[in-house]
């Protein structure tokens, strides 16, 4: 049975330590946090064709995209989400 709360200190909630050790964190998500991160690409203006369309770009979209050009390098994939990718 759960006892409850959310995130790694339960129901109890983060205390002045825990929040001293976190607060120098970025929200950022590590994975754009880096100099070699693709600039962002303008919205889809006009009918597109792929072998594979996602429709989602969080993690699970990506990692589906990832795994199909592992499978089949030559395969066109489109990856399409109405935000920003993997909810970053």
């Amino acid at each position: 049975m759960s006892r409850g709360g959310h995130g790694p200190w339960g129901a109890r909630g983060p205390s002045e330590a825990d929040r001293r050790a976190y607060a120098d964190a970025v929200t950022e998500p590590f994975w754009l946090d880096q100099p070699e991160r693709p600039p962002a690409r303008p919205p889809l203006q006009s009918p597109a064709e792929a072998d594979l369309a996602i429709v989602g770009a969080g993690l699970s979209g990506l990692w589906a995209a990832v795994l199909a050009k592992e499978r089949q390098p030559d395969r066109e994939v489109v990856v399409v989400d109405a935000g920003e990718l993997a909810g970053a």
